[in-house]
């Protein structure tokens, strides 16, 4: 099955052809993760990475707020998120 995925999914799904479906990582991040320091993107990226839940490439994750960093910074996320068995 195949699905898009994004931190902000009702905002991004404005913008988005076709009925394929969304998974917010920002919503599963609230879920998953309530006492977070933050539930922004990279703040959840900073803070996986100091708790040891993820690694990333931090060339490719900066400059935050640009499309290319934040979509990888969402799939690194999203990797953190299925190591932690979400569903």
């Amino acid at each position: 099955v195949y699905a898009w995925a994004a931190h902000s999914a009702d905002h991004e799904a404005k913008y988005m052809i076709g009925a394929m479906p969304f998974y917010c990582t920002n919503k599963a991040a609230l879920r998953l993760w309530p006492d977070a320091p933050g539930h922004g993107l990279f703040a959840l990226l900073y803070w996986l990475e100091d708790a040891g839940l993820a690694e990333y490439d931090q060339d490719r994750a900066h400059p935050p707020h640009r499309a290319g960093a934040d979509s990888y910074a969402t799939a690194v996320l999203l990797r953190a998120m299925l190591n932690q068995g979400v569903t």
